[in-house]
């Protein structure tokens, strides 16, 4: 934070539509709270449009989005202590400024109680969520003055220990204006699409429900787990499973392992009412009848290796649980391209696998991905044979690649029975094989040693550094590789972004895992230029021991149509 800079926080609350309708701002010295942005609007403008005055948000895309939806345009300086948190320390459970006031400045949150209660109170009477805008002024006011204040300390708390991972943060904050177009320009749902696949759902989800509750002889929340297990105990079904907290699970995982026919059903209603939720969502929170752009709110700090993290679709599956009834019920069916735009998805060619070939130093490994072979190929010819492996390609690359991935992870014996349900004798055959063609424990020993010694993992082909706590000392290479791979996607991001300014109508639109999502306007580009251009910024054939190339997709449809595209 520049010191001939005027230092202040800012945080808005907004209502559904994401507009600001309080906004409060702290020079540290004085709340200043503006209920209705009509009354002093040119107020809040001023100071986000001026550049003598350095703003702190916490969370600074989505503030930044939501003045945007009343036309006040934020002007660098800004500073984010969300982004800031996750540098200083990525093991903070929660990285939400209530948490981080609760515990930095022993602040007291009772105010965010108070609003839960409300919130509580109001769906009681009127049978849904309210926005924060129909929740009591005089509350709103108290809590949205302290977490201005709250801010502005915790800027001036990090500011300090963030000094080492400075570099990484000014990236960061170059990445911010990038992520702040991605969530304006939004996404085209099909609102027809979802509103059909979620009439289907709900017909599935009554026709299982009934099935269930006749088999039973009561009706149940299928989906409540102190109901669920009731009717198990009643049923005389055994679950040998426990929770941390030693409760019967009734995990997905569990119950399919038991393959009971009533357990079965359950797995099913559950699965439908999963996607009625995530078609709800889009329906009902990102879009309406009047618009049908979803604007999703992507973190830069979302997870603790610095990895994106996104609200609905980081989750989105591929297709459903029910898929094996035929039934086309695709949730990513429903995020279609805009008229007159091809969607293209640049997607990192097993980021993972290729960066643990690099830091393990793993010769055949890196020698195969050089050659163009698929690493998890190459692992499943190395443990199963080649004539194994084509008696069927699918099973043996699967199996592979969860031996591969659960090794990065640092799963160890059980963990493998399980995912590949074999005996344990197999398992260690598995095991002991894999370490034998891939001599990987001796960086993975390494990991953990400069875990015990010191405290932290450094990468330092970027400069960030991981506190790992040292019962967590196993997971080490996965946060090497995680890690590495969160900052080769913002990195590439920062030169899409750059580049794409240069033409006008193609938009960098989602980061989801190791993929890119562009939109361009077809009729004025010429595809195969712009999708080699954006493949080659992304792409890095020198930092590491091997490339780290990417695959592209295309679609004029829908998410879940893409095709390939060898260019």
């Amino acid at each position: 934070m520049n010191k001939n800079k005027y230092v202040i926080a800012i945080d808005t609350e907004t209502s559904k539509e994401v507009k600001p309708f309080l906004t409060s701002t702290c020079d540290y010295k004085m709340i200043n709270n503006v209920y209705d942005m009509n009354e002093s609007y040119d107020t809040v403008k001023q100071i986000c449009e001026s550049r003598d005055a350095a703003k702190i948000f916490h969370n600074c895309v989505f503030d930044i989005f939501a003045l945007s939806n009343i036309g006040i345009k934020v002007v660098k300086p800004y500073e984010d202590t969300m982004i800031m948190a996750s540098l200083v320390n990525e093991n903070f459970s929660r990285k939400s400024l209530k948490h981080l006031a609760k515990r930095f400045l022993k602040e007291d949150i009772s105010e965010a109680i108070e609003i839960r209660k409300e919130k509580a109170k109001f769906k009681k009477i009127y049978g849904r969520k309210p926005g924060y805008d129909e929740l009591p002024r005089e509350l709103m006011t108290k809590y949205a003055g302290k977490d201005a204040l709250w801010t502005i300390k915790l800027a001036y708390l990090f500011w300090k220990p963030l000094k080492y991972h400075m570099k990484l943060y000014d990236m960061e904050m170059r990445l911010v204006p990038y992520v702040v177009e991605m969530v304006k320009r939004g996404v085209l749902v099909d609102r027809n699409f979802c509103i059909r696949e979620k009439q289907m759902l709900s017909q599935l989800y009554k026709f299982y429900t009934g099935k269930i509750f006749k088999g039973t002889g009561k009706i149940f929340n299928v989906e409540a787990h102190s109901d669920l297990t009731k009717i198990i105990k009643l049923k005389g079904i055994e679950i040998k499973d426990r929770t941390e907290k030693g409760n019967i699970s009734t995990t997905k995982k569990t119950l399919k392992k038991l393959n009971n026919d009533f357990l079965n059903l359950v797995i099913k209603a559950r699965s439908a009412s999963k996607q009625i939720n995530y078609y709800d969502a889009l329906l009902k929170d990102y879009t309406s009848t009047s618009d049908p752009i979803a604007h999703f709110i992507l973190y830069q700090a979302g997870a603790k290796t610095g990895r994106f993290s996104a609200d609905l679709i980081q989750t989105a599956p591929k297709k459903t649980e029910l898929n094996y009834l035929n039934i086309p019920n695709y949730f990513r069916g429903g995020i279609i391209a805009r008229p007159g735009y091809i969607n293209l998805y640049f997607d990192y060619d097993q980021i993972e696998m290729r960066l643990f070939a690099h830091f393990a130093n793993v010769t055949s490994l890196i020698d195969a991905i050089k050659n163009g072979f698929d690493p998890h190929e190459d692992t499943a010819i190395k443990l199963f044979g080649k004539e194994l492996y084509e008696s069927d390609k699918y099973i043996y690359r699967r199996r592979a690649k969860i031996i591969n991935f659960g090794v990065c992870y640092g799963m160890g014996v059980n963990a493998l029975i399980e995912a590949l349900d074999i005996p344990r004798s197999k398992g260690i055959r598995i095991l002991d094989r894999y370490y034998r063609k891939y001599p990987v424990k001796q960086y993975m020993h390494k990991i953990t040693k400069e875990l015990y010694k010191t405290g932290h993992i450094t990468l330092d082909w970027i400069g960030r550094r991981y506190k790992v706590p040292k019962h967590l000392a196993y997971k080490g290479t996965n946060i090497t590789i995680q890690g590495s791979a969160a900052y080769i996607i913002k990195k590439a991001m920062i030169k899409c972004g750059e580049v794409i300014k240069d033409f006008p109508g193609v938009n960098m639109l989602m980061s989801i895992h190791d993929e890119l999502v562009f939109e361009v306007p077809y009729q004025h580009y010429d595809l195969k230029k712009i999708a080699l251009y954006i493949k080659d910024l992304m792409e890095d054939h020198t930092t590491f021991r091997v490339p780290i190339s990417t695959s592209i997709a295309w679609s004029s449809t829908s998410w879940y149509n893409k095709k390939d595209w060898e260019v």
